[in-house]
């Protein structure tokens, strides 16, 4: 199975100059949301990029692969194609990019992912979500302004079961990516709980 978490990091390291970017956990995969756009999204597949009218040849909708994934009982059919030989299109991959960017900036049919509600941030299940309710936590900008490891303290309090990985889930809610890759510096406040997986 290709490293599709591996050529992730990549493409977001390639396309760090746009903007404020960071990768996600998503319908399942990874995505790159730079500035609060999500424009690239990723499976074993490959890397899909944001399909505009200033890509449209670069991304050849018509022979391409659109990215689509299973929610409940149906197929979710989205705006994202897949970027054929991304290891040797680097380049090309960016110039893809930067036109979804660009276009997005001009508020031209691109929505900027903006989190105001516990439940559309990265690494958190409804479960998750009502347990945060339960301890203070009722909005986004509630976990952001008391900090992953005071939750994580007052869940532990409220006799939930509280582990490494929460901790890393928590964080990764606020910094907005997948939990596995939360800055390195905020690791070790999250080593008082067990490694235990929940």
């Amino acid at each position: 199975m290709p490293d599709y978490k591996g050529t992730i990091n990549i493409a977001d390291s390639l396309l760090a100059e746009l903007g404020s970017s960071s990768v996600r956990s998503q319908f399942g995969a990874y995505t790159i949301v730079i500035d609060g756009y999500t424009l690239v999204q990723s499976n074993e597949r490959g890397l899909f990029v944001r399909l505009c009218k200033a890509n449209w040849d670069a991304l050849n909708p018509s022979d391409a692969t659109q990215y689509k994934y299973r929610k409940k009982n149906h197929m979710v059919r989205t705006k994202y194609y897949l970027f054929e030989n991304f290891e040797s299109r680097k380049i090309a991959f960016v110039e893809a990019v930067t036109q979804a960017f660009d276009y997005a900036k001009r508020n031209e049919g691109i929505r900027r992912s903006v989190i105001t509600e516990l439940v559309d941030a990265p690494n958190l299940t409804q479960t998750h979500v009502n347990r945060l309710r339960s301890v203070g936590i009722n909005n986004y900008d509630d976990l952001k302004r008391v900090g992953a490891l005071e939750v994580a303290q007052r869940l532990k309090r409220a006799s939930f079961k509280v582990t490494k990985k929460l901790g890393y889930c928590l964080q990764g809610a606020i910094e907005q990516c997948h939990w596995t890759i939360i800055s390195a510096e905020s690791k070790p406040q999250f080593d008082v709980f067990t490694i235990n997986t929940d």
